[in-house]
């Protein structure tokens, strides 16, 4: 291994975007220098806050673990503690971002938000959940990561340095919240609590030869996927339909899924496009796509409301930022800021019942 400069020192954030080579070829390095977290005036967009979620430490391991010297004595909110570094590491077609802080972009490095999105697709994202930022806007900086890099997990870094024993468990709820308020994102959260989730290595420890990592563009990985353009109908989008139990969606665009969601790639556009929720039972109950060419009636993700308004100029509201097709259709769009989000197809227990609907939303969120 060869130690090499990430940036040139007294870089401005995002001048440099350097491709390093520490393991010789064998692994591929981007590194850049972000924003570190800083407090800022409150933006007016009511993000969610960790502040009042009442973290309360779990009594059992403080005996455990008694505490041992403050780590907060030398902290300061000005932002400069000189480790804005952000990593890219790529090992064939596994890649995965190191972000040990989130900074206020919006105001100190909006520029960046493009080099983020400029970066290669993310498979997993290890990134910083705490901030001095969160007091006034709360969990927006972390999730405007997660927002550009959309990686298809995410691991929750930083936190239990201070929420300590157990006290980070409600974090997790409020960034889910927050990353709810940006319509869907094609990833997974997966919080780790301290002590006995740094006792599991097995817990980060990934296969770079998964087939769940498989680039959308490999000629291999997108023949087997489902085609970018599809209808979606009453029963559901191709093969994946409602009614169907888990095991006969097996498939080779089947990806890692939970007991209640299913994953599926899509070429040319992500592993993760469609997925499919499941009853208690196996049966599926929801089918939901985020994938551009997949539409009913020519409306799909990324139409305007405009759009969706003239196909369906009758399409009622079923809740916020949800509207049925018809009254009698089986088709759900989910809507924010003037966009459809995505296209779902629902069994009709569902549709009568707004509250498990949004629930079996969040299974494949």
């Amino acid at each position: 291994m060869r130690c090499l400069d990430a940036v040139t020192r007294g870089s401005e954030p995002g001048a440099e975007v350097n491709e390093l080579r520490p393991f010789a070829d064998r692994i591929e390095v981007t590194a850049f220098k972000h924003i570190h977290s800083a407090a800022e005036a409150p933006d007016g967009e009511n993000h969610e806050t960790t502040i009042g979620s009442g973290p309360i430490p779990d009594a059992r391991l403080v005996l455990l673990h008694p505490p041992g010297p403050s780590v907060l004595d030398h902290l300061t909110a000005s932002g400069d503690e000189g480790s804005s570094i952000l990593y890219q590491f790529r090992l064939g077609r596994f890649s995965l971002v190191w972000n040990d802080t989130a900074g206020p972009l919006r105001e100190r490095g909006p520029h960046l938000f493009e080099t983020l999105e400029s970066l290669p697709p993310t498979d997993v994202e290890v990134g910083s959940v705490l901030g001095f930022n969160d007091p006034t806007n709360g969990l927006r900086d972390i999730v405007d990561y997660v927002e550009r890099l959309k990686p298809q997990v995410f691991f929750p870094v930083h936190h239990d340095f201070v929420a300590e024993y157990g006290a980070s468990q409600r974090m997790k709820g409020v960034m889910l919240r927050e990353m709810a308020r940006r319509g869907p994102l094609p990833t997974e959260v997966r919080w780790l609590y301290d002590p006995q989730d740094y006792l599991r290595p097995g817990l980060m420890t990934f296969d770079p030869e998964a087939s769940q990592w498989a680039d959308p563009g490999d000629p291999v990985a997108a023949g087997s996927c489902l085609p970018a353009r599809l209808r979606v109908r009453a029963r559901g989008v191709d093969f994946v339909r409602l009614g169907r139990r888990r095991a006969r969606l097996a498939h080779p665009a089947r990806r890692v899924g939970t007991l209640r969601a299913s994953r599926f790639c899509v070429a040319g556009v992500g592993s993760r496009a469609v997925r499919a929720a499941h009853g208690k039972r196996g049966r599926t109950r929801l089918v939901r796509t985020t994938a551009p060419g997949h539409r009913a009636r020519g409306v799909g993700p990324g139409s305007s409301t405009t759009e969706l308004e003239a196909a369906y100029p009758r399409a009622p509201r079923i809740g916020s930022r949800l509207r049925r097709a018809t009254r009698t259709s089986r088709v759900v769009f989910g809507t924010a800021r003037g966009r459809v989000r995505f296209v779902a197809v629902a069994d009709r227990r569902l549709l009568r019942d707004p509250h498990t609907l949004r629930r079996f939303l969040a299974y494949v969120r």
